[in-house]
Protein backbone atom coordinates (compact mmCIF):
# COMPACT_ATOMS: atom_id res chain seq x y z
CA UNK A 1 0.00 0.00 0.00
CA UNK A 2 2.79 2.73 1.01
CA UNK A 3 5.76 3.52 -0.52
CA UNK A 4 8.83 5.07 1.23
CA UNK A 5 12.32 4.72 2.61
CA UNK A 6 16.46 4.25 5.14
CA UNK A 7 19.23 5.94 10.21
CA UNK A 8 20.21 7.96 13.63
CA UNK A 9 17.33 7.99 15.55
CA UNK A 10 14.95 10.49 17.28
CA UNK A 11 11.65 10.90 18.74
CA UNK A 12 8.93 8.74 17.96
CA UNK A 13 5.12 8.95 17.12
CA UNK A 14 2.78 6.82 16.70
CA UNK A 15 -1.07 5.91 15.11
CA UNK A 16 -2.98 2.56 14.01
CA UNK A 17 -5.02 1.67 11.46
CA UNK A 18 -6.49 -1.51 10.77
CA UNK A 19 -3.87 -3.77 11.04
CA UNK A 20 -0.97 -2.18 10.71
CA UNK A 21 1.02 -0.03 12.65
CA UNK A 22 3.41 3.14 11.67
CA UNK A 23 6.33 4.19 13.58
CA UNK A 24 8.17 7.32 12.66
CA UNK A 25 11.59 8.38 13.12
CA UNK A 26 15.02 10.20 11.79
CA UNK A 27 18.04 8.36 11.82
CA UNK A 28 21.22 7.50 9.92
CA UNK A 29 24.09 5.10 9.45
CA UNK A 30 26.52 3.47 6.90
CA UNK A 31 29.06 1.28 6.23
CA UNK A 32 28.73 -1.28 3.37
CA UNK A 33 29.03 -2.15 -0.10
CA UNK A 34 27.45 0.49 -2.55
CA UNK A 35 27.25 0.18 -6.01
CA UNK A 36 27.61 2.91 -8.19
CA UNK A 37 21.35 5.74 -2.38
CA UNK A 38 20.68 7.60 1.05
CA UNK A 39 19.01 8.38 4.21
CA UNK A 40 16.01 10.99 4.54
CA UNK A 41 12.71 9.63 6.78
CA UNK A 42 12.39 6.15 7.05
CA UNK A 43 10.18 3.82 8.33
CA UNK A 44 8.98 0.48 8.96
CA UNK A 45 5.95 -1.54 8.13
CA UNK A 46 5.52 -4.22 10.85
CA UNK A 47 3.96 -7.32 11.28
CA UNK A 48 1.74 -7.42 14.20
CA UNK A 49 0.74 -10.94 13.43
CA UNK A 50 4.46 -12.08 12.75
CA UNK A 51 5.65 -10.41 14.93
CA UNK A 52 8.71 -8.67 12.95
CA UNK A 53 9.55 -6.61 10.47
CA UNK A 54 8.33 -6.90 6.84
CA UNK A 55 10.80 -7.32 4.44
CA UNK A 56 12.41 -4.94 2.32
CA UNK A 57 12.44 -2.32 4.92
CA UNK A 58 13.15 0.15 6.48
CA UNK A 59 12.53 2.77 3.46
CA UNK A 60 12.28 6.43 3.44
CA UNK A 61 9.72 8.74 2.89
CA UNK A 62 11.99 10.47 0.59
CA UNK A 63 10.94 12.21 -2.58
CA UNK A 64 14.49 11.10 -3.72
CA UNK A 65 16.73 8.24 -2.48
CA UNK A 66 19.70 10.01 -3.19
CA UNK A 67 18.69 13.57 -2.40
CA UNK A 68 21.28 16.36 -4.43
CA UNK A 69 22.63 13.35 -6.67
CA UNK A 70 22.02 12.88 -10.71
CA UNK A 71 18.60 10.49 -11.27
CA UNK A 72 20.76 8.69 -14.02
CA UNK A 73 23.89 7.25 -15.00
CA UNK A 74 26.29 7.34 -12.25
CA UNK A 75 29.64 6.65 -13.74
CA UNK A 76 31.81 6.07 -10.69
CA UNK A 77 31.60 6.23 -7.23
CA UNK A 78 34.35 5.88 -4.04
CA UNK A 79 33.81 6.21 0.09
CA UNK A 80 36.48 7.80 0.76
CA UNK A 81 36.52 7.10 4.36
CA UNK A 82 35.86 10.97 5.73
CA UNK A 83 31.96 10.44 6.45
CA UNK A 84 31.71 11.65 2.46
CA UNK A 85 31.11 9.56 -0.97
CA UNK A 86 32.06 11.06 -4.43
CA UNK A 87 29.77 10.46 -7.29
CA UNK A 88 31.32 10.89 -10.61
CA UNK A 89 29.54 11.35 -13.90
CA UNK A 90 30.89 13.19 -16.93
CA UNK A 91 32.91 16.50 -16.39
CA UNK A 92 30.81 16.63 -12.69
CA UNK A 93 31.69 15.04 -9.44
CA UNK A 94 29.27 15.65 -6.06
CA UNK A 95 30.30 14.78 -2.69
CA UNK A 96 27.57 13.26 -0.63
CA UNK A 97 27.38 13.31 3.47
CA UNK A 98 26.72 9.97 4.88
CA UNK A 99 25.84 11.08 8.01
CA UNK A 100 23.63 14.26 6.68
CA UNK A 101 22.07 11.38 3.52
CA UNK A 102 22.48 13.93 0.97
CA UNK A 103 24.72 16.20 -0.99
CA UNK A 104 26.87 18.91 0.53
CA UNK A 105 25.17 22.40 -0.56
CA UNK A 106 26.94 24.10 -3.99
CA UNK A 107 27.42 20.22 -6.26
CA UNK A 108 27.80 18.79 -8.77
CA UNK A 109 30.95 20.74 -9.72
CA UNK A 110 33.07 20.39 -12.68
CA UNK A 111 36.04 17.98 -12.24
CA UNK A 112 38.86 20.69 -12.42
CA UNK A 113 42.70 20.54 -12.13
CA UNK A 114 42.07 22.54 -8.76
CA UNK A 115 39.82 19.92 -7.69
CA UNK A 116 41.05 16.87 -8.36
CA UNK A 117 45.04 17.20 -9.30
CA UNK A 118 46.01 14.67 -11.47
CA UNK A 119 42.54 13.17 -11.97
CA UNK A 120 40.87 13.30 -15.67
CA UNK A 121 38.74 16.43 -15.71
CA UNK A 122 36.19 13.69 -17.21
CA UNK A 123 35.06 10.19 -18.11
CA UNK A 124 36.19 8.32 -15.28
CA UNK A 125 35.10 4.87 -15.44
CA UNK A 126 35.34 3.61 -12.03
CA UNK A 127 37.27 3.97 -8.26
CA UNK A 128 37.94 2.47 -5.41
CA UNK A 129 39.41 3.26 -1.94
CA UNK A 130 42.40 0.50 -1.57
CA UNK A 131 41.85 1.36 2.84
CA UNK A 132 45.73 1.92 2.47
CA UNK A 133 45.29 6.16 2.44
CA UNK A 134 45.44 5.23 -1.84
CA UNK A 135 42.55 5.72 -4.17
CA UNK A 136 42.75 4.03 -7.74
CA UNK A 137 40.58 5.65 -10.21
CA UNK A 138 40.47 4.08 -13.99
CA UNK A 139 39.46 5.47 -17.28
CA UNK A 140 39.82 3.13 -20.49
CA UNK A 141 43.30 1.23 -20.52
CA UNK A 142 44.51 3.69 -17.66
CA UNK A 143 44.42 4.05 -14.01
CA UNK A 144 45.69 6.93 -11.23
CA UNK A 145 46.98 6.48 -7.72
CA UNK A 146 45.77 9.07 -5.78
CA UNK A 147 47.13 9.77 -2.51
CA UNK A 148 43.55 11.07 0.46
CA UNK A 149 46.49 13.09 2.68
CA UNK A 150 48.16 15.07 0.29
CA UNK A 151 44.88 15.33 -1.78
CA UNK A 152 46.95 14.65 -5.84
CA UNK A 153 47.79 12.23 -7.80
CA UNK A 154 50.89 10.60 -6.95
CA UNK A 155 53.62 11.24 -9.62
CA UNK A 156 53.85 9.05 -12.31
CA UNK A 157 50.02 8.53 -13.23
CA UNK A 158 48.15 7.72 -15.48
CA UNK A 159 49.74 4.78 -16.02
CA UNK A 160 48.37 1.81 -18.23
CA UNK A 161 46.31 -1.00 -16.84
CA UNK A 162 48.76 -3.98 -17.87
CA UNK A 163 49.29 -7.66 -16.84
CA UNK A 164 52.23 -6.53 -14.70
CA UNK A 165 50.51 -3.72 -12.96
CA UNK A 166 47.15 -5.42 -12.26
CA UNK A 167 47.87 -9.33 -12.74
CA UNK A 168 44.51 -10.81 -13.65
CA UNK A 169 42.49 -7.65 -14.48
CA UNK A 170 41.32 -6.83 -17.96
CA UNK A 171 43.81 -4.46 -19.69
CA UNK A 172 41.40 -2.49 -21.71
CA UNK A 173 39.38 -1.24 -18.84
CA UNK A 174 36.72 -2.23 -16.07
CA UNK A 175 33.53 -0.51 -15.74
CA UNK A 176 32.80 -0.75 -11.69
CA UNK A 177 35.49 -1.71 -8.57
CA UNK A 178 34.47 -2.30 -4.76
CA UNK A 179 36.21 -3.01 -2.22
CA UNK A 180 34.58 -5.81 0.09
CA UNK A 181 36.68 -5.13 3.49
CA UNK A 182 37.73 -8.44 3.50
CA UNK A 183 40.88 -8.25 1.80
CA UNK A 184 39.31 -8.75 -1.32
CA UNK A 185 38.58 -6.15 -4.53
CA UNK A 186 35.97 -6.56 -6.57
CA UNK A 187 35.95 -5.88 -10.75
CA UNK A 188 33.15 -5.87 -13.13
CA UNK A 189 33.59 -5.80 -16.82
CA UNK A 190 30.25 -6.40 -18.98
CA UNK A 191 28.86 -9.73 -17.56
CA UNK A 192 31.76 -10.70 -15.99
CA UNK A 193 33.83 -9.99 -12.23
CA UNK A 194 36.92 -10.77 -11.24
CA UNK A 195 37.99 -10.98 -7.42
CA UNK A 196 41.28 -9.39 -6.37
CA UNK A 197 43.45 -10.15 -3.34
CA UNK A 198 44.88 -7.27 -2.12
CA UNK A 199 47.48 -8.51 0.23
CA UNK A 200 48.53 -10.79 -3.13
CA UNK A 201 47.98 -8.07 -5.43
CA UNK A 202 46.83 -10.25 -8.22
CA UNK A 203 43.29 -11.57 -9.37
CA UNK A 204 42.28 -15.14 -7.71
CA UNK A 205 42.84 -18.26 -9.95
CA UNK A 206 39.42 -19.22 -11.61
CA UNK A 207 38.61 -15.60 -12.73
CA UNK A 208 37.07 -13.58 -14.82
CA UNK A 209 33.39 -15.21 -13.58
CA UNK A 210 30.51 -14.97 -15.23
CA UNK A 211 27.81 -12.37 -13.30
CA UNK A 212 25.14 -15.37 -12.99
CA UNK A 213 22.29 -15.45 -10.53
CA UNK A 214 24.10 -17.58 -8.63
CA UNK A 215 26.97 -15.95 -8.37
CA UNK A 216 25.52 -12.31 -7.57
CA UNK A 217 21.65 -13.00 -6.27
CA UNK A 218 19.28 -10.40 -7.48
CA UNK A 219 22.54 -8.19 -9.45
CA UNK A 220 21.91 -7.61 -13.60
CA UNK A 221 23.78 -10.22 -15.23
CA UNK A 222 24.87 -7.54 -18.25
CA UNK A 223 26.78 -5.33 -16.30
CA UNK A 224 27.06 -2.11 -13.38
CA UNK A 225 27.77 1.40 -13.69
CA UNK A 226 29.63 1.82 -10.62
CA UNK A 227 29.74 0.02 -7.10
CA UNK A 228 30.22 1.10 -3.59
CA UNK A 229 31.08 -0.17 0.02
CA UNK A 230 28.97 2.05 2.02
CA UNK A 231 31.07 0.31 5.23
CA UNK A 232 27.81 -0.71 7.23
CA UNK A 233 27.29 -4.32 5.69
CA UNK A 234 25.86 -3.15 2.33
CA UNK A 235 27.01 -2.04 -0.93
CA UNK A 236 25.10 -0.47 -3.96
CA UNK A 237 25.19 -1.07 -7.25
CA UNK A 238 24.23 1.27 -10.09
CA UNK A 239 22.99 0.88 -13.61
CA UNK A 240 20.61 3.73 -15.67
CA UNK A 241 18.77 4.82 -13.14
CA UNK A 242 18.03 1.93 -11.44
CA UNK A 243 20.73 0.84 -8.11
CA UNK A 244 20.67 -2.29 -5.92
CA UNK A 245 21.39 -2.74 -2.06
CA UNK A 246 23.35 -5.62 -1.40
CA UNK A 247 23.88 -7.62 1.83
CA UNK A 248 27.67 -8.52 2.56
CA UNK A 249 26.68 -11.12 4.90
CA UNK A 250 24.33 -12.74 3.77
CA UNK A 251 25.29 -12.81 -0.22
CA UNK A 252 22.65 -11.43 -1.68
CA UNK A 253 20.62 -8.66 -2.64
CA UNK A 254 18.04 -6.96 -0.41
CA UNK A 255 14.43 -7.92 -1.57
CA UNK A 256 12.50 -5.19 -3.48
CA UNK A 257 15.62 -3.90 -5.23
CA UNK A 258 16.71 -3.23 -7.95
CA UNK A 259 14.82 0.69 -7.26
CA UNK A 260 14.91 4.01 -9.15
CA UNK A 261 17.17 6.27 -7.76
CA UNK A 262 14.54 8.68 -7.45
CA UNK A 263 11.08 8.00 -6.54
CA UNK A 264 7.80 9.39 -3.86
CA UNK A 265 6.80 7.47 -1.17
CA UNK A 266 3.88 9.17 1.05
CA UNK A 267 2.39 11.37 -1.45
CA UNK A 268 2.24 14.74 0.53
CA UNK A 269 3.82 14.32 3.56
CA UNK A 270 6.68 16.15 4.55
CA UNK A 271 9.97 14.46 2.71
CA UNK A 272 12.07 15.24 6.34
CA UNK A 273 10.11 13.46 8.84
CA UNK A 274 6.90 13.41 11.15
CA UNK A 275 7.13 13.95 14.93
CA UNK A 276 3.93 12.10 15.46
CA UNK A 277 1.29 10.20 13.38
CA UNK A 278 -2.44 8.61 14.35
CA UNK A 279 -4.57 6.67 13.08
CA UNK A 280 -8.61 8.91 13.60
CA UNK A 281 -10.41 5.41 12.95
CA UNK A 282 -12.55 6.72 9.95
CA UNK A 283 -9.85 5.99 6.93
CA UNK A 284 -7.77 9.31 7.88
CA UNK A 285 -4.47 9.01 9.44
CA UNK A 286 -3.24 12.66 10.52
CA UNK A 287 0.67 13.46 10.52
CA UNK A 288 2.17 16.14 12.67
CA UNK A 289 5.30 18.46 12.14
CA UNK A 290 5.83 21.44 14.15
CA UNK A 291 2.86 23.26 14.23
CA UNK A 292 1.51 22.14 11.67
CA UNK A 293 -0.57 19.00 10.60
CA UNK A 294 -1.45 16.91 7.67
CA UNK A 295 -4.64 14.44 6.76
CA UNK A 296 -3.89 11.64 5.03
CA UNK A 297 -6.62 9.38 3.46
CA UNK A 298 -5.75 5.59 3.51
CA UNK A 299 -7.48 4.38 0.55
CA UNK A 300 -6.08 6.98 -1.61
CA UNK A 301 -2.67 6.62 -0.44
CA UNK A 302 -1.60 9.97 -0.55
CA UNK A 303 -2.89 13.88 1.55
CA UNK A 304 -5.74 14.99 1.11
CA UNK A 305 -6.00 18.54 -0.68
CA UNK A 306 -4.57 21.70 0.93
CA UNK A 307 -2.66 20.52 3.17
CA UNK A 308 -0.43 20.84 5.25
CA UNK A 309 -2.31 23.14 7.44
CA UNK A 310 -1.87 24.86 10.94
CA UNK A 311 -2.77 22.95 13.87
CA UNK A 312 -3.85 26.18 15.78
CA UNK A 313 -7.57 27.20 15.41
CA UNK A 314 -8.02 23.24 13.85
CA UNK A 315 -7.32 21.26 17.14
CA UNK A 316 -9.02 22.82 20.14
CA UNK A 317 -7.46 22.55 23.05
CA UNK A 318 -4.37 21.06 21.69
CA UNK A 319 -0.66 23.04 21.55
CA UNK A 320 -0.48 24.60 18.79
CA UNK A 321 3.55 24.74 18.50
CA UNK A 322 3.99 20.82 17.93
CA UNK A 323 2.65 17.50 19.53
CA UNK A 324 5.06 14.67 20.49
CA UNK A 325 2.91 11.41 20.19
CA UNK A 326 -0.37 10.71 20.09
CA UNK A 327 -2.33 7.52 19.92
CA UNK A 328 -5.87 6.38 19.48
CA UNK A 329 -7.35 4.45 22.18
CA UNK A 330 -9.87 2.73 20.65
CA UNK A 331 -12.85 4.76 22.65
CA UNK A 332 -13.32 7.09 20.82
CA UNK A 333 -10.63 9.27 23.02
CA UNK A 334 -6.97 9.87 21.36
CA UNK A 335 -4.65 10.85 23.86
CA UNK A 336 -1.53 13.40 22.94
CA UNK A 337 1.96 13.59 24.59
CA UNK A 338 4.20 16.62 24.61
CA UNK A 339 7.15 17.07 27.29
CA UNK A 340 5.73 15.84 30.73
CA UNK A 341 1.60 16.53 29.84
CA UNK A 342 -0.45 15.18 27.57
CA UNK A 343 -4.02 15.75 26.39
CA UNK A 344 -7.24 13.72 25.99
CA UNK A 345 -9.14 14.41 22.89
CA UNK A 346 -12.87 13.43 21.80
CA UNK A 347 -13.08 12.70 18.46
CA UNK A 348 -16.78 13.04 18.39
CA UNK A 349 -16.99 15.96 19.69
CA UNK A 350 -13.83 17.17 17.70
CA UNK A 351 -11.86 19.23 20.74
CA UNK A 352 -10.12 18.52 24.22
CA UNK A 353 -11.90 17.34 27.16
CA UNK A 354 -12.13 20.24 29.72
CA UNK A 355 -9.54 20.09 32.27
CA UNK A 356 -6.46 19.01 29.84
CA UNK A 357 -3.87 19.18 29.97
CA UNK A 358 -2.82 17.43 32.68
CA UNK A 359 0.36 16.02 33.97
CA UNK A 360 1.51 12.63 33.20
CA UNK A 361 2.89 11.81 36.32
CA UNK A 362 0.62 9.90 38.42
CA UNK A 363 -1.93 9.73 35.77
CA UNK A 364 0.07 6.99 33.53
CA UNK A 365 1.00 4.19 36.13
CA UNK A 366 4.30 2.77 34.70
CA UNK A 367 4.90 5.48 31.93
CA UNK A 368 7.80 8.07 31.98
CA UNK A 369 6.51 10.91 33.12
CA UNK A 370 8.09 13.29 29.94
CA UNK A 371 9.58 12.63 27.04
CA UNK A 372 7.28 9.99 25.65
CA UNK A 373 8.51 9.64 21.92
CA UNK A 374 5.86 7.79 20.07
CA UNK A 375 3.09 5.56 20.94
CA UNK A 376 0.55 2.81 19.35
CA UNK A 377 -2.51 0.66 20.08
CA UNK A 378 -1.57 -2.67 18.93
CA UNK A 379 -5.40 -3.57 18.99
CA UNK A 380 -5.35 -6.57 21.55
CA UNK A 381 -5.72 -4.46 24.56
CA UNK A 382 -1.93 -3.29 24.63
CA UNK A 383 -0.41 0.13 23.91
CA UNK A 384 2.70 0.58 23.45
CA UNK A 385 4.77 3.26 24.29
CA UNK A 386 8.47 4.25 23.22
CA UNK A 387 11.11 6.46 24.21
CA UNK A 388 14.80 6.53 23.36
CA UNK A 389 16.13 2.84 22.97
CA UNK A 390 13.11 1.41 25.52
CA UNK A 391 9.62 0.84 25.50
CA UNK A 392 6.49 0.17 28.03
CA UNK A 393 3.63 -2.50 27.20
CA UNK A 394 0.56 -0.79 28.75
CA UNK A 395 -2.69 -2.68 29.71
CA UNK A 396 -5.88 -0.32 28.72
CA UNK A 397 -8.38 -2.61 31.03
CA UNK A 398 -5.78 -2.18 34.12
CA UNK A 399 -4.89 0.62 33.01
CA UNK A 400 -1.04 0.47 33.92
CA UNK A 401 1.95 -0.70 32.42
CA UNK A 402 2.73 -4.55 32.65
CA UNK A 403 4.97 -5.60 35.29
CA UNK A 404 8.91 -6.12 34.38
CA UNK A 405 8.97 -2.81 32.14
CA UNK A 406 10.17 -0.84 30.28
CA UNK A 407 12.63 -2.85 28.25
CA UNK A 408 15.02 -2.22 25.77
CA UNK A 409 13.83 -2.31 22.02
CA UNK A 410 16.97 -3.97 21.11
CA UNK A 411 16.37 -7.96 20.44
CA UNK A 412 12.39 -7.76 21.24
CA UNK A 413 11.65 -5.62 17.98
CA UNK A 414 13.20 -7.65 15.08
CA UNK A 415 14.05 -4.84 11.99
CA UNK A 416 13.01 -2.08 14.10
CA UNK A 417 15.69 0.58 14.98
CA UNK A 418 17.12 -0.34 18.83
CA UNK A 419 17.83 3.66 19.48
CA UNK A 420 14.73 5.22 19.24
CA UNK A 421 11.48 5.81 16.68
CA UNK A 422 9.77 8.92 16.11
CA UNK A 423 6.54 7.63 15.23
CA UNK A 424 4.43 4.60 15.35
CA UNK A 425 1.57 3.81 13.60
CA UNK A 426 -1.12 0.34 13.34
CA UNK A 427 -2.44 0.46 10.18
CA UNK A 428 -5.43 -1.65 10.97
CA UNK A 429 -4.72 -4.33 8.56
CA UNK A 430 -2.45 -6.60 10.89
CA UNK A 431 0.53 -3.83 9.67
CA UNK A 432 2.11 -1.63 11.88
CA UNK A 433 4.28 1.22 10.53
CA UNK A 434 7.66 2.95 12.11
CA UNK A 435 9.69 6.38 10.84
CA UNK A 436 12.37 7.45 11.69
CA UNK A 437 14.28 10.69 10.42
CA UNK A 438 17.84 9.91 8.48
CA UNK A 439 20.26 12.36 8.67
Amino acid sequence: MFKLKNYIKQPLTVFSVTGYCLLSLFSVSFSGFYSAQAVAQDYIRYNIKADRTDQGYPRAISKSYWPGLWSSDVDAAVNWGNGKVYFFKGNQYTRYDIKADKADPGYPRAITKNNWPGVWTSGVDAAVNWGNGKVYFFKGNQYIRYDIKADKADPGYPRAITKNNWPGVWTSGVDAVVNWGNGKVYFFKGNQYIRYDIKADKADSGYPRAITKNNWPGVWTSGVDAALNWGNGKTYSFKGNQYIRYDIKADRTDRSYPRAITNTYWSGVWASGVEAAVNWGNGKVYFFKGNQYIRYDIKADKADPGYPKAIKNNWPGVWTNGVDAAVNWGNGKVYFFKGNQYIRYDIKADKADPGYPKAIKNNWPGVWTSGVDAAVNWGNGKVYFFKGNQYTRYDIKADKADPGYPVAIKNNWPGVWTSGVDAAINWGNTRAYFFALTK
